[in-house]
């Protein structure tokens, strides 16, 4: 830790504190700096004070000065928020793969006893209603047309054969 008494002590008189090997030479070599820049003293003193307390912060073994354990830790708090952005990335990309495949396997679906994949929305799971087949499909019920249209988030207008058409351009079936 800082003794505040030393700090204010050392900008009082010259004497030598235990800190960071060039600490003090850049805190002179900055207070040149400032002086030559024409600003209150009172600024120029609280910008000194601030970067002494600053490089003469070190860790309790110490190690490394405070402030780079402090940049080592944003740094690694950077790193797990961009490895969660890319988990989450790569899950949207698993689900529009898949979503990608059910559409590809459902465009070809024009003989009536050929399966049809659901095209699946994350985290809601699919209705018991839904066709295995193609010729199951053609003969949904309104209701079952409505559970259908609810699920994929299509208004439900017209009637069953608009609802069908609706639900099937969702799910790649072609006409």
């Amino acid at each position: 830790m800082v003794d505040i008494d030393a700090v204010n002590e050392y900008f009082q008189t010259p004497i030598v504190v235990p800190v960071p090997a060039g600490a003090l030479r850049r805190t002179k070599r900055n207070r040149v700096s400032l002086e030559e820049s024409g600003r209150p003293t009172e600024e120029i003193e609280r910008a000194i004070r601030y970067e002494f307390t600053q490089t003469a912060r070190a860790v309790p073994d110490g190690g490394a000065p405070a402030w780079a354990v402090d940049m080592q830790a944003n740094l690694l708090a950077a790193q797990a928020n961009l490895l969660a952005e890319m988990r989450a990335l790569l899950n949207n990309s698993a689900n529009l793969l898949a979503e990608m495949r059910a559409l590809l396997n459902n465009s070809h679906a024009y003989n009536g006893d050929q399966r049809i994949v659901p095209v699946i929305i994350p985290g809601v799971p699919i209705p018991i209603e839904f066709p295995a087949k193609r010729k199951e499909f053609m003969a949904l019920t309104a209701k079952q047309c409505n559970q259908l249209l609810d699920y994929y988030q299509i208004p439900a207008i017209g009637g069953v054969d608009m609802k069908r058409r609706a639900i099937g351009e969702r799910i790649g079936l072609r006409f």
